[in-house]
């Protein structure tokens, strides 16, 4: 399982700029997990045991307000890491991680990662790849925050699965709605508008989409 880790953790986005000495340290510590749909990894207020990374499959971050209601955070794919908060804030999870497809995460546990951190070429190479995460997601808040519902799901479809022109979604339209921030209703109203300009059809499970939704929907720099 060691190499098996190894190998998927190189091939990833975050980790594979790791050293190869500092990407076998890690590799000895981890271990993976197999998750069936709507199975909790870890529920909003467990203390902050491990982080993760998504080998296979979707999982999305939910928080729970004061008076029970909801809010989709974040809809993890394959090679992003989850709950890295986990090595500086002992206060708990400030989500529930559940997932939305089967799938498989690799975790680290806190006191494992913590340990490895007090190698000094570990900890910079780590803390880089924080950094640049830190840049990523803050780039995501902005968009979600400040441009339409069209230009939201295009970039969701866009940073889940690539630009496409076809696309084999696993995700109901509500857990859509939910990680761009709409309501389900919203988005329906949305998919209506773009199927009667032939932008984009979504049927079951099946997205078509025309090439100049993306040119439309997506900045150049994205």
């Amino acid at each position: 399982m060691e190499t098996y880790i190894r190998l998927r953790l190189r091939g990833s986005d975050f980790f594979g700029s790791l050293p190869e000495d500092e990407l076998h340290r890690l590799a000895r510590v981890a271990f993976a997990r197999e998750l069936r749909r709507g199975e909790v990894l870890f529920r909003q207020g467990d203390p902050c045991a491990a982080i993760y990374w998504q080998d296979t499959g979707r999982t999305q971050l939910v928080r729970t307000g004061a008076d029970g209601t909801e809010v989709i955070l974040r809809t993890v794919r394959p090679g992003d890491i989850f709950a890295e908060g986990a090595l500086f804030d002992q206060r708990g999870y400030p989500a529930t991680a559940r997932a939305v497809t089967p799938g498989r995460v690799v975790g680290i546990q806190r006191n494992d990662l913590l340990a490895l951190l007090s190698i000094p070429s570990f900890r910079d190479a780590f803390l880089a790849l924080l950094m640049r995460r830190l840049h990523y997601l803050a780039a995501l808040v902005e968009i979600r925050s400040s441009v339409k519902v069209e230009s939201r799901l295009a970039h969701f479809l866009a940073e889940q699965y690539g630009r496409a022109t076809n696309i084999q979604v696993e995700l109901t339209k509500k857990d859509v709605a939910g990680a761009i921030g709409v309501t389900p209703e919203t988005l329906s109203r949305v998919l209506r508008k773009l199927t009667r300009n032939h932008l984009l059809a979504w049927r079951r499970r099946s997205i078509t989409i025309a090439p100049r939704f993306w040119r439309q929907y997506l900045r150049p720099e994205d």
